[in-house]
């Protein structure tokens, strides 16, 4: 044990604090510290500090996987776009095949697989917006 100075007044813990907290990826965080007993005042203060420290952290976790979903989704964009693209491209040459006259003019299935491009395009869009501001607001956290 190590010696005192005279005069000197030992404090004992009143209170030890473990915070866990799961972050995603399967990871967790532990936090621990003590409050002596003529400093309980602090508690509040000290709670506040570890939860601020403990989103933080949880924010550049979740900034890794929100990236992750993003690239995914931008990739996804990109190739629906690319089969789109294709698609209308052979409609229009089998259009052209036939020897019909008149411009292009698609079938009622032609139409509904347009449609679904489209569809999946704006869903993806939206995902991909959605994404960037919970990044934005994520690096804000981490900022703050």
């Amino acid at each position: 044990m190590a010696e005192q100075s005279p005069g000197a007044v030992e404090k004992s813990v009143a209170l030890g604090i473990s915070l866990n907290y799961e972050l995603q990826g399967g990871r967790s965080l532990v936090l621990q510290t003590h409050i002596p007993s003529d400093e309980l005042e602090r508690l509040d203060p000290l709670l506040d500090s570890l939860m601020k420290s403990v989103e933080r952290q949880a924010a550049k976790f979740e900034i890794e996987a929100l990236k992750k979903n993003l690239e995914a989704n931008e990739r996804q964009l990109l190739q629906t776009q690319e089969d789109k693209a294709t698609h209308e491209s052979s409609m229009k040459l089998a259009w052209d095949a036939t020897n019909r006259k008149g411009a292009y003019k698609p079938t009622p299935q032609q139409e509904s697989a347009i449609r679904n491009f489209n569809i999946t395009e704006k869903r993806l869009t939206e995902e991909i917006a959605k994404v960037n501001e919970l990044i934005k607001e994520r690096e804000q956290k981490i900022a703050a």
